[in-house]
């Protein structure tokens, strides 16, 4: 027995073909299911036509196109303010320095320690003593008593520590002069260069207030008993280098 749909042996008392799918129609006389004419069931129908046709890749949905990553921004540094122009004894220092260093025959050299400018002189003193005057430049015209003895302080301390020549003592001493630019004069700093300094081994120290626009020169008024042979010719050495007078 064959099926009638694709030709394909059946096995016996077959409902339908193992090939095909298709129903077998009974014999005549047996039980069954009536036959069907026309062929193929629907669904076979269905079958077939999937499996006859090609599988096809679901399509792509569709993207939204990216938005493009925002360009970097350059920052442009803030327009740096320049410095605020110097006013009173501040702008007169760098040009007094320029009168002071061609006295001495010599250039100034900045000191970050004590803030100042530093012109350093040697001269003979009594007793052909070697003396190395430091001369410190700075200019405040608000400075008082507490911002003087600080400033002294620190020049002190830089030209003991950076001294260079014979050991203090043996015919050379050290003289430095914390020399301070101010318009008017303060009373407080008045008062703080007119007290007798501290005394030092072999180094004697001469803070003094300069007035740039009046000529006015201050320091100590007094003569100390300790070495009381030097204070002359150091206090003369002021006049002559901030002045430039002899007397």
């Amino acid at each position: 027995m064959f099926c009638t749909n694709c030709g394909a042996p059946l096995t016996p008392n077959a409902r339908f073909c193992v090939t095909c799918g298709a129903p077998i129609a009974p014999a005549p006389g047996g039980m069954g299911s009536p036959a069907r004419s026309g062929g193929s069931p629907a669904y076979s129908n269905a079958a077939g036509a999937a499996s006859s046709s090609a599988w096809q890749a679901p399509a792509p949905v569709p993207q939204a196109p990216a938005t493009p990553a925002p360009a970097p921004q350059i920052q442009t540094p803030a327009a740096t303010s320049p410095a605020p122009a110097a006013h009173g004894s501040a702008a007169i220092l760098p040009s007094y320095l320029q009168t002071v260093a061609s006295r001495i025959g010599q250039a100034p050299q900045f000191i970050p320690e004590a803030g100042a400018y530093l012109l350093v002189a040697n001269r003979r003193a009594a007793l052909a003593v070697q003396m190395h005057s430091y001369f410190f430049f700075a200019a405040n015209d608000l400075a008082g008593y507490a911002q003087m003895q600080v400033y002294a302080e620190a020049c002190m301390a830089w030209a003991r520590k950076n001294y260079e020549g014979l050991p203090r003592g043996m015919q050379s001493g050290l003289v430095v002069y914390p020399v301070m630019l101010q318009h008017p004069l303060q009373p407080d700093a008045l008062a703080y260069v007119k007290q007798i300094p501290d005394k030092h081994w072999a180094a004697f120290e001469l803070p003094v207030l300069f007035d740039p626009m009046t000529g006015q020169l201050e320091y100590l008024d007094k003569t100390p008993v300790w070495g009381f042979a030097m204070w002359r010719g150091i206090k003369a050495s002021a006049r002559m280098v901030l002045t430039g007078s002899q007397g």
